[in-house]
This record gives C-alpha cells, sequence and structure tokens, in this order.
C-alpha cells in the first residue's frame, strides 16, 4: 500500500470520526435502544463503501461505535479496507475506553486503550501478536465524542456560526485532533429522494490535510461530507441500509497515483545516479528530505531538484542512534514478536553476533526479506510484520515493515520511507513513477552513524537504485498519525517529475 492509499486509509478514517461526531444528537441520551445512521460512501464518482454510526447505553455507560467498509482496486486486484472504532463514556463525559480495529491485511489491527486516573493502559493485538504499554493520558483539555456532539448540537440551536472542538479518534490513537467548523450558508440538499434544510459548513482537522465541506441538519446530525486527498473525491451520503450496502464497485487507485515522467528511463533497476526535477503544478512544494542516497535542494517554491546516488548514505541526525522510535517494537513494526525474532535468527545465523557489523546484518536480511515474501502480490492492504512473518506475502509496504523489524530484532535501529520508484511497463507500457514504501538501517561508516536504504522489494542483488525518491521517513512508532506527511499529501496528484539525468 502506497503512502497515497496509507493515507487515503487515515483519511477514511477521519471522515469517519466527523460523521460518527456529528451524527449523535442531544436528544438521544437518555433512550436506552441503540440508534444507528447509514451512508454511502462515494469515491471517483463509484459507490465504494458503506459507513455506519452507532450510539448506545451499555452498563450506564454511553457508547459511540462507527464503522466503514471500502474496496478500492490496485491493478485488477480489489482489495477491502475496514475501519471500525469504538469509545465509552460515562454520562458526565469522563472517557472510560476506546478501541480501534483496522482491516488492512488478513488480520485485524486491534489496539485497545483504558483511561486511568494516572495514564492509559494500551493494549495492541497485530497479526497474532499482543503488545501492552502504558502511556501518559493526553495533555491539555479535550472532550469526548458525545460531548463534541453536545456541544455542536446546543451551540447551533443558540446561534453559533463557528466551533473549535478538541477529541480524539481512536484510529488514529491517544494525539487529540482540533477541528474547526465555520458555517458558509443555510441552504437545501437532497437526502434519500427528499429535500430538505440544510446548513453547510467548511472543516478543517488537524489529523487530515485539507479542508472539508459538511451538510448538516438543525440538530447538527450530518447530511454529506465532502473532502479530497490526492485529486480523488470522498463523498458521503446520508442513506438507509439497504442504499448504503448495494452496488458496491471498487475505483481504481493504484494507475490512477502514477505519474508519469517527460522521458522513460532504460533499466531503472541497474541505475547509480539521477538528477528528477519534482514540480506542483498548485502549491507550494513542500521540501523532501535529504537521506539515505538523495540530496534535495529547492529550485523554486513548486520545484525541487532531487540527485540520487546508490552508493550514498546520509549522515543521521544526532540521537538518532539512541532514539527509541526507532529501536522499539511497535503495533506495526513488530520486532518483539515470537515470529519476526525466530526469522531474524534463521536469516542471520551466526551473523546475529553483536560484533557484526550492522551493514553485512541489514543487507543479509534485505536479501531474506525478499525471499520469504514468496506471494509477491497487491491484495493486501497494509499488513504487521507479524502478519507478514507468518503469511510470507505481500507487496512493498509489507517487504519494507518486516524489514525494519528484523532489523531491530537484529538491534539495528530502523525506520521506513515514503516516496516514489520507476517502474517500466506501466501507464500503457510507457513506464512511470508510483508510490513505493521501503526501509532504512542505521550502520556504520568510519566511525559514523549512517541510514542506508535498502529495498527487500527491489531484487536479491541491489539493494537500491537510482530512480528511488524519498518523500518522508517514518518511525511507525504507536499512535504516529503520519502528521509528518500532512503538507506533502496534498500535493499528491499534481506532481510532474522530469528526468534531468540518469545513468
Amino acid at each position: 500500500m502506497s503512502v497515497l492509499e496509507r493515507q487515503m486509509v487515515r483519511m477514511l478514517a477521519g471522515v469517519l470520526a466527523m460523521v460518527a461526531a456529528l451524527g449523535m444528537p442531544t436528544e438521544a441520551f437518555g433512550r436506552s435502544e441503540n440508534r444507528e445512521q447509514w451512508y454511502v460512501l462515494m469515491m471517483q464518482g463509484k459507490r465504494a463503501g458503506w459507513m455506519r454510526t452507532i450510539e448506545q447505553r451499555r452498563e450506564g455507560k454511553l457508547v459511540s461505535s462507527a464503522e466503514m467498509e471500502v474496496r478500492i482496486k490496485r491493478d485488477r486486484l480489489t482489495v477491502p479496507i475496514g475501519i471500525s472504532t469504538e469509545f465509552v463514556e460515562t454520562p458526565d463525559h469522563e472517557p472510560v475506553s476506546m478501541t480501534s480495529t483496522m482491516k488492512l491485511g488478513q488480520m485485524p489491527q486491534v489496539t485497545r486503550y483504558r483511561f486511568l486516573p494516572d495514564g492509559v493502559e494500551v493494549e495492541s493485538i497485530t497479526g497474532g501478536s499482543k503488545q501492552q504499554s502504558r502511556r501518559d493520558r493526553p495533555a491539555g483539555e479535550w472532550s469526548t465524542p458525545r460531548k463534541v456532539a453536545r456541544l455542536i448540537a446546543e451551540g447551533i440551536g443558540a446561534g453559533k456560526t463557528e466551533f473549535s472542538t478538541r477529541s480524539l479518534d481512536p484510529s488514529t490513537g491517544l494525539t487529540p485532533a482540533t477541528t474547526t467548523m465555520k458555517l458558509v450558508e443555510r441552504t437545501t440538499l437532497e437526502v434519500m429522494g427528499k429535500v430538505v434544510p440544510a446548513l453547510k459548513w467548511t472543516t478543517t482537522t488537524s489529523a487530515i490535510p485539507g479542508e472539508s465541506v459538511q451538510y448538516t441538519d438543525e440538530q447538527g446530525e450530518a447530511l454529506r461530507t465532502e473532502t479530497s486527498i490526492g485529486g480523488m473525491t470522498i463523498v458521503v451520503l446520508r442513506a438507509d441500509r439497504q442504499l448504503a450496502m448495494s452496488g458496491l464497485e471498487a475505483p481504481e487507485i493504484l494507475n490512477a497515483s502514477m505519474i508519469l515522467p517527460d522521458k522513460a528511463i532504460e533499466n531503472p533497476q541497474t541505475t547509480t545516479r539521477g538528477s528528477f526535477l519534482v514540480r506542483s503544478s498548485e502549491k507550494e512544494l513542500a521540501a523532501f528530505a535529504s537521506t539515505g542516497s538523495q540530496v534535495v535542494e529547492r529550485v523554486d517554491a513548486r520545484t525541487l531538484r532531487v540527485k540520487t546516488d546508490a552508493t550514498r548514505m546520509s549522515p543521521a541526525e544526532k540521537g538518532d542512534a539512541e532514539n527509541p522510535a526507532y529501536t522499539a517494537s511497535s503495533a506495526m513494526i513488530t520486532s518483539g514478536d515470537d515470529r519476526v525474532k525466530a526469522l531474524t535468527a534463521r536469516a542471520l545465523g551466526k551473523f546475529m553476533d553483536d560484533r557484526i557489523p550492522a551493514m553485512l546484518k541489514a543487507e543479509t536480511l534485505r536479501v531474506f526479506v525478499h525471499e520469504h515474501i514468496n506471494k509477491k502480490t497487491l491484495d493486501v492492504g497494509f499488513a504487521a510484520a507479524s502478519e507478514v512473518a507468518r503469511t510470507g506475502q505481500g507487496d512493498c509496504t509489507e517487504h519494507g515493515v518486516l524489514l525494519a523489524a528484523m532489523l531491530r530484532s537484529a538491534g539495528v535501529p530502523s525506520r521506513v520511507v515514503s516516496g516514489l520508484v520507476y517502474v517500466p511497463g506501466i501507464k500503457d507500457g510507457k513506464g512511470a513513477f508510483g508510490y513505493h514504501m521501503w526501509a532504512q538501517a542505521l550502520v556504520d561508516v568510519d566511525g559514523e552513524a549512517r541510514w542506508m536504504d535498502v529495498d527487500a522489494a527491489l531484487s536479491k542483488s541491489r539493494r537500491t537504485d537510482a530512480t528511488h525518491i524519498a518523500l518522508q521517513t517514518l518511525a511507525m512508532s504507536d499512535g504516529e498519525t503520519i502528521n509528518a506527511l500532512v503538507d506533502i499529501v496534498p500535493t499528491m496528484g499534481k506532481l510532474s517529475i522530469i528526468v534531468e539525468s540518469v545513468e
């Protein structure tokens, strides 16, 4: 799953959270029966999935649940994505617990949070691996989902035209997101064949990039939500159950995200040096990282020059070697999983010795991961390393997370890179840059810590090539919402690449 697709999943989770928060009016608080709302989810003009929100009382607690199922196409394969969340709070709006479940691979990724007076207990279950930890409670003031819904409903009733709330979304962990709503106009909207009064709002949230347009009724319940990412528009419409779940058609994502350069690149996997101009057609282009094999220069506000050298290893920043984010096991980089540890020991054998150079370990593990994932397939959404270790299947993302996990298991700090790579033959045979993921290992070169690109999806004989363009590096720590990409994501679908030179 590419950086674009992963951000799309995060955006879908954010849209789900916004719709869920706006779907629970205050008058329902006194009822004991379940209450649910259904929605149709449209992508690229196609009915791609469904969503529902549920409110109920359970053992005296207020429970806010939401779930979504979406189908996307990657080439000729259809990939299902499932997201569900639950937030439990007291009638006085004190948080009790929250749960997030994401089905992006064969095995669901479940994260449970239990709020205590002095912290939060976190349990992550991913690919057969369970991890438990204790975290600090979120800092500052923030509101539970039902309190947000109450504040919005009461504010609309009092004539307010702007809201700013800070709340938690279970799918993005313990980092509160700030959401701002501004009233645009009072209008009408067709909902399930009827024209109804509606309020039109512009909405921004720190959890996802860009601006959404929302339509609600006078009580603040969501009727329609529109948001965009990478040139794709996501629309969520109020519906009934039958309408929401009928006639699904998966939109094609992979080919739509490809970037056709100005010229084809011959034998890209044997290239060692390259120079590329990357341009945004609309807005200022945020700087990419100078990391691993690349150096980035700014040409103008909308243009970056990326110079790559497959033999280069960029110096690490001070503290990278001791940074726990690059060494700890996480829900995605499950280096503490028994199966991952067993594979690492099998791959390295006598090289497990701490005296063996990290560079040798990294290359040995890269080749092992390339061979271990013997089913190269696009029909896996975004599996954790523990799952990939057991199934041996996936695409570039699965190669990247398993390699990063095995590196950490071997005592080598690691991270993953979201970026672009040139793929010959695609885009009507012309060849194009596609969104890609690979790993980086922190190695010692003449007494200096350096980041080395290691791409297990590439081939057994080459660890990287000159067509790899890094957009961002990620530790994939628990709770990381990929906010580091917030400046890059809005440019997706708007990038062009000029090949200045390649050899």
